[in-house]
């Protein structure tokens, strides 16, 4: 994926961010089965369980259990995790690098400068992915 259209959220994650500011906040984004699979039509606020959450993120595993098994259900796909550098940077770090468990497109938002940033991994690489807004 080279790409990922967020028309229908990039503005509200920006709020999302803000909102949670100075901790990460940490979410899902899913694409409609009606869409094309980079195209965003919903996003899920996770709770943040990390023990510094002003440094990391680490989703609620219950609620993500839950959102996953919801948008399964809804016929959705999930195409974006995203979480918050509060001060930055806009690139992944080596804790992003650890949770980076799922095939999908890594968001970063950076509430002060209200910017959101795309990354796709493979063998252990960040690459930059171009956001449609």
């Amino acid at each position: 994926m080279k790409s990922i259209n967020l028309a229908a959220c990039y503005q509200d994650l920006i709020l999302e961010a803000k909102k949670h500011y100075p901790y990460e906040c940490v979410g899902l984004i899913f694409s409609d089965a009606s869409y094309s699979d980079h195209i965003a039509s919903r996003y899920l606020a996770l709770n943040n369980i990390a023990p510094e959450p002003k440094k990391h993120y680490n989703a609620d595993p219950s609620q993500l259990l839950t959102a996953l098994t919801e948008a399964d259900d809804r016929q959705e796909k999930l195409i974006a995790i995203y979480h918050s550098h509060p001060k930055g940077p806009a690139t992944p770090s080596a804790s992003d690098l650890k949770h980076a468990h799922y095939p999908v497109i890594y968001l970063i938002i950076l509430p002060l400068t209200a910017e959101i940033f795309a990354y796709t991994l493979r063998d252990e690489v960040f690459t930059e992915v171009k956001i449609q807004k």
